[in-house]
C-alpha cells in the first residue's frame, strides 16, 4: 500500500468517525427532549412546542447556513472548515449541559446548525483523494457514518441520560468532539 493509499485511509477513517459523531449529535436528543425542556421549566402543552423546535433547529440552521460554508471551503479549503465544524459543536453540544432555560437550549441547538458543515466537506475532502477507482467504496463508507449516526444516537442518548444523566449526554458529546478535534490529522 502506498502512501497516497494509507493517508486517503486514514482521512477516510477520521472522516467517517467525525460524520458518526455529527450524525450522532442530531438524533441522540430526541428520546429526552421534552423531559429535558420539562426541567428546564416549561410547562404544560409548550412542553411539546419547545422539544420539537429544540430537535428541529439544528437541522434547520444547518440547511440555511450550509452554502456559505461550501463557499468559504472553496476559498479556505476544506480541512479548515471540517475542523472549525468539529471545534464549534465541540462548544454548542458540550454547553448544553449547562443551559439555564428553554432559550439557552434553542440558542445552542441553532448554533449547532449555524457551525454545523463537517459532512459535506469530509465529503468533498475525501472525494478528492481518493483514486477514481476507489470513490464508490471511500463514499459510501463515509456516507455510512451520517446514518450510523443518526440511526445509533437516540439508543447511545437515551442509555447514557439513563445511566449518567440528561446534561453528561451532553458534555460527553462535547467531550468526544473534542477528543475528535485534538486527534484531527487534518491540520
Amino acid at each position: 500500500m502506498g502512501i497516497e493509499e494509507q493517508i486517503w485511509r486514514q482521512n477516510l477513517k477520521i472522516a467517517w468517525f467525525g460524520n458518526f459523531l455529527t450524525g450522532t449529535s442530531i438524533s441522540l436528543v430526541t428520546p429526552f427532549m421534552p423531559l429535558f425542556v420539562e426541567q428546564l421549566g416549561v410547562n404544560g402543552h409548550d412542553i411539546e412546542f419547545y422539544a420539537g423546535l429544540g430537535i428541529s433547529l439544528s437541522a434547520l440552521s444547518a440547511a440555511l447556513l450550509s452554502p456559505i460554508w461550501g463557499m468559504l471551503a472553496d476559498k479556505y479549503g476544506r480541512k479548515p472548515m471540517m475542523i472549525r465544524a468539529g471545534l464549534a459543536m465541540t462548544f454548542t453540544m458540550g454547553g448544553l449541559a449547562f443551559v439555564p432555560d428553554v432559550f439557552w437550549l434553542l440558542f445552542l441547538r441553532f448554533l449547532n446548525g449555524v457551525f454545523a458543515g463537517f459532512v459535506p466537506n469530509a465529503t468533498a475532502l475525501i472525494a478528492s483523494q481518493v483514486p477514481k477507482e476507489k470513490s464508490g467504496y471511500a463514499l459510501g463508507t463515509l456516507s455510512t457514518g451520517v446514518v450510523a449516526g443518526n440511526l445509533l444516537g437516540p439508543f447511545i442518548g437515551g442509555g447514557i441520560a439513563e445511566i449518567f444523566g440528561i446534561r453528561n449526554v451532553f458534555l460527553l458529546v462535547g467531550c468526544f468532539y473534542f477528543c475528535s478535534y485534538l486527534n484531527n490529522p487534518f491540520y
